[in-house]
């Protein structure tokens, strides 16, 4: 059984902007490759945030307001 990665968000902390991880069948090792198609937020060209920086659990969610894990407000959130 194949258990496809979960879903994990970058966010840029200056102005939300968000992508989604990628994912890649490697046919070979018969395994999905993982990967962010982006290092910079194309419209700040700031470095976004893959995980909460206050308990460095991973992003599930692009609109998410608070972390599931520590339940601290996100920096980019607190407007």
């Amino acid at each position: 059984m194949v258990v496809k990665p979960p879903v994990r968000f970058q966010v840029c902390p200056q102005c939300g902007w968000s992508e989604e991880q990628g994912h890649r069948w490697d046919r070979r090792r018969q395994i999905y490759k993982t990967f962010w198609r982006s290092t910079r937020c194309p419209n700040c060209d700031v470095e976004p945030v893959r995980e909460c920086p206050n308990c460095s659990a991973p992003i599930p969610k692009a609109d998410a307001d608070a972390c599931e894990r520590c339940g601290e407000t996100y920096p980019w959130r607190k407007d």
